[in-house]
């Protein structure tokens, strides 16, 4: 499913088994914790690159274009970015959500920036 959001084209993954995994929001996985969003150097959220509970325009050099995946412990709607300044793709992950494998929806090494919103995915 694609719709256009802020100028760009959103893919909202819906489809369990496809990389997006319900994670919870009680404890957070080790190093990301209640309210934070967390991008991961690695698969299946090993190498924490960054974590942030606002919305940032650039996500900085470690984390830019290296994330392969990224917990959502926020009660938000978490947009990534492809560019910085909100620009480029985007996808949408829901609160309690994670993709272990962003590769999985063409998104490995890509984020630049993200956007945690009061939004829907859907």
């Amino acid at each position: 499913m694609k719709r256009i959001f802020a100028g760009v084209i959103l893919v909202t993954v819906v489809a369990a088994g496809v990389g997006v995994v319900e994670v919870g929001t009680a404890q957070g996985q080790g190093d990301c914790f209640d309210g934070e969003v967390c991008l991961y150097d690695g698969t299946l959220y090993s190498g924490l690159l960054e974590s942030t509970s606002e919305t940032i325009s650039y996500v900085g050099d470690v984390a830019n274009d290296r994330a392969s995946s990224v917990l959502n412990y926020t009660s938000f709607v978490v947009v990534l970015y492809s560019d910085v300044n909100y620009g480029g793709f985007a996808i949408c992950l829901d609160p309690g959500f994670g993709y272990d494998d962003l590769s999985v929806v063409g998104f490995d090494d890509d984020i630049s920036s993200l956007a945690v919103e009061d939004v829907s995915c859907s």
